[in-house]
């Protein structure tokens, strides 16, 4: 029987977050997708007025496009619980011959296994927004397990942090002359003490072109202007 497999590119790559519906998979593997883009479109419009809620990371199917993630086994009841937790997604089967593994050669994937990636559903997309942010705590989580597959293959995907923000859009994050990124760490001016990989991920933000700017603003945001 086929194994299967979810590649996580958002809250997903995050350890602690992808085993409340996988609780099996604590392993998951730095990977390269070709033939999607990831960038900060995915809103919940449908909570309005009913809850806060920021934009997310988001995937589309595109030819020549390249992104980041993490690969990991599941089981059909965790197939079926992140279906039901990825809320204006689209499971979407990625061909074998799309990924290419960071791992070296300690991981081996068959032909018949079956590989999903969750794809944003037009209705479900739209741009940043004083109403629809990005939100540090969400980017932490992301940040956080591409750490964790760096630290879990140093050698292979040392690199993968820096190297996975650069597959992401980053450009609608800027609107108007205004960042719409704010943010709202608990203990924003000790975010180690809620965050242990705190100090790695500001680092990482603050070391990457695509990122500098943007988390400068971002990191003494607690409110975007009218």
């Amino acid at each position: 029987m086929p194994d299967q497999w979810i590649i996580g590119y958002g809250s997903l790559m995050d350890r602690a977050s992808r085993t409340r519906q996988a609780p099996r998979a604590q392993a998951a593997f730095p990977v390269q997708v070709a033939g999607f883009s990831v960038g900060w479109f995915h809103q919940l419009k449908a909570t309005l007025g009913q809850s806060l809620s920021p934009t997310f990371l988001g995937a589309q199917q595109l030819e020549n496009a390249v992104c980041g993630g993490v690969l990991y086994k599941v089981t059909e009841s965790d197939l079926s619980a992140t279906d039901d937790r990825e809320t204006g997604y689209r499971r979407t089967p990625v061909a074998l011959d799309a990924l290419k593994l960071l791992t070296g050669t300690a991981v081996a994937l068959k032909r018949d296994d079956r590989f999903w990636i969750y794809v944003s559903m037009e209705d479900y997309m739209g741009v940043p927004s004083k109403t629809f942010p990005l939100v540090q705590s969400y980017v932490d989580l992301c940040l956080n397990g591409s750490l964790e597959a760096a630290q879990s293959y140093p050698v292979t995907a040392g690199h993968f942090p820096s190297w996975w923000i650069d597959t992401i859009d980053w450009q609608p994050v800027r609107q108007y002359g205004h960042v719409c990124w704010l943010n709202d760490r608990a203990y924003a001016y000790r975010a180690t003490f809620t965050i242990p990989n705190a100090s790695s991920i500001d680092t990482t933000l603050a070391g990457n072109s695509r990122t500098t700017d943007l988390w400068k603003t971002a990191s003494r945001q607690y409110s975007l202007p009218l």
